[in-house]
């Protein structure tokens, strides 16, 4: 074999090494906390605004608490579970405590029989 062709072999081994080690560290990163609970960006809907997240086995209902950016509670409610959980909240019925306009987190919990499950999920928003 000649030097180039070696040359030629020798990259294509490199390449490859890097390949395989790239596609291992993406497999190995960081992994997702089994507690947290996914929540959507709020969306824009005609009446409001629109909360989704994830559906948690086995809960029947979710808890969201709305809390000031300094994590002090302004006010919580209970939503029944579905098989796309969310919420709308409505500009023209916002639940007491909730202000038009106010930057505030909201807390997803998941619960079963009203007690709180490990899997929770938080996310900044403003209020429609």
């Amino acid at each position: 074999m000649g030097r180039g062709r070696a040359s030629i072999a020798l990259a294509r081994a490199t390449l490859t090494c890097a390949a395989l080690a790239l596609v291992l560290l993406g497999a190995c990163g960081p992994r997702r906390d089994p507690a947290e609970l996914t929540v959507e960006l709020p969306a824009e809907v005609a009446k409001g605004l629109e909360l989704k997240w994830e559906r948690v086995a086995g809960a029947d209902s979710y808890r969201l608490r709305f809390l000031r950016m300094t994590g002090v509670p302004v006010c919580s409610l209970t939503v029944d579970a579905t098989k796309q959980p969310g919420y709308v909240l409505r500009r023209d019925s916002l639940p007491e405590g909730l202000t038009s306009g106010r930057q505030l987190l909201v807390e997803v919990r998941a619960l079963r029989h009203g007690a709180t499950l490990p899997r929770s999920g938080l996310r900044p928003m403003q209020i429609p």
